[in-house]
Parts: structure tokens; sequence; C-alpha cells
């Protein structure tokens, strides 16, 4: 039995992108899930059908390769972080970006590198946190919009 689906057999092989994160969308279906790439590109598939079904690129594009990706856990957003230091939040339904988590809004300190880590906090979907090749864990609240505290000297 062939488990496994050519999903872009078309695609030249050197347009294809590098997957560097997936996750299945929380819930009750365990049909649709996500991932992001080293070209900027977030794109959800389908498990049943077997194919992309969405896919969006970042503002930033191949300037932001993404690296880190969780969803909330009611499964309305997920967050992706990358190499341009920052956190953003989209809306699952339609893929378009609710926000990116600002040092400027908190005026505390937000990542100096690359992003390699984000994660919900599974009782409060406001609160994530990230870290990355910075030694840094640092906790964002989505009702402030950035950084609410950190923490030196973790390695990711």
């Amino acid at each position: 039995m062939n488990y496994i689906s050519h999903l872009e057999e078309d695609e030249e092989e050197s347009k294809k992108a590098i997957a560097t994160m997936i996750k299945w969308r929380p819930g009750e279906t365990t049909d649709a899930l996500i991932a992001v790439d080293v070209k900027g590109e977030i794109r959800r598939y389908s498990a049943i059908e077997k194919k992309q079904i969405d896919a969006i690129t970042t503002e930033e594009g191949e300037n932001n390769r993404l690296f880190a990706l969780d969803y909330s856990p009611d499964g309305q957003t997920f967050a992706t972080g990358g190499t341009d230091h920052s956190v953003r939040i989209y809306d699952d339904a339609t893929m378009k970006l609710k926000c990116i988590m600002d040092p400027f809004y908190t005026g505390k300190t937000g990542h100096s590198n690359r992003i390699f880590a984000v994660k919900y906090n599974k009782s409060d979907p406001n609160l994530l946190c990230s870290s990355g090749w910075d030694s840094t864990v640092i906790v964002h609240d989505i009702r402030k919009k950035g950084p609410v505290c950190g923490m030196l000297g973790t390695y990711v």
C-alpha cells in the first residue's frame, strides 16, 4: 500500500521550498495541517484530499525564513517566527496577518536573532512564548501586541 502522496508533482524541483515545521490544526477534524518554509511561505494542506488547499507568502518573503509554527489551543490563530526576529499572529480561517508582536507596544526587549520556537499557552490563548539563537525565551501577550517578560540563558 502506497501511503506517500506526491502533492506537487508538476512543480520544478528548484522552486520547491523546504518545510521547516508542520502542525495539525487542533480540534475535532484531523484533516487540515499547515507548514512553514525557508521561502517565507505558509501553506495549508488537506490530508483527506491529499493536496495543498491554500498558501500565502509573508510580506518579507525569502528575507524571512520561517522556522517556528504553533496553533492556538482553540485553532483560531497560529503564530510563526523566523529570521526577521518577529513573532506574527495569523487568523486561521482567512490566513491573514492579525498582528506582529512588537516590543514598541510594551517597552520590553524583543529577539535579537532568528526565532526557532513558538508555543501557545494551553490555558491562556493570549499568551505565547518564543525562543531562538539569542539565548532568550520571550513571553508575548497578544492583547498587548508585544513581549511582557523574558528569560536569558536558554539555548534552542
